[in-house]
């Protein structure tokens, strides 16, 4: 059985797909691989943060020169203000996340 295989059945059977044990609700794997995941993400981001940094900024630079949402790049409303740098799902999106 390969690894693919080996994943897939596991994650039918709610099995943590590194370990075997009960994977959390929701996810496919089990609480302390969760962990040892989120250390190696941090420890990446903590490693490129500049380098992410830089990009997310040039990107968003580039979208406004193209008079696009500068955070996920579709086009901008037609019929409202034009000094709007984002798109009204993003906008309203924002709303949403600060009123939790």
């Amino acid at each position: 059985m390969g690894n693919a295989e080996y994943k897939r059945k596991h994650r039918e059977q709610g099995l943590c797909i590194d370990c075997s044990r009960i994977a959390c609700p929701g996810t496919i794997r089990c609480l302390e691989h969760l962990y040892v995941r989120a250390a190696i993400q941090q420890d990446y981001y903590r490693r490129h943060r500049q380098l992410l940094c830089n990009n997310s900024k040039k990107d968003r630079q580039q979208r406004k020169k193209f008079g696009l949402c500068i955070k996920c790049g579709n086009e901008k409303d037609e019929d409202v203000d034009n000094n709007l740098t984002s798109c009204q799902n993003c906008r309203e999106g924002l709303f949403f996340e600060r009123c939790k």
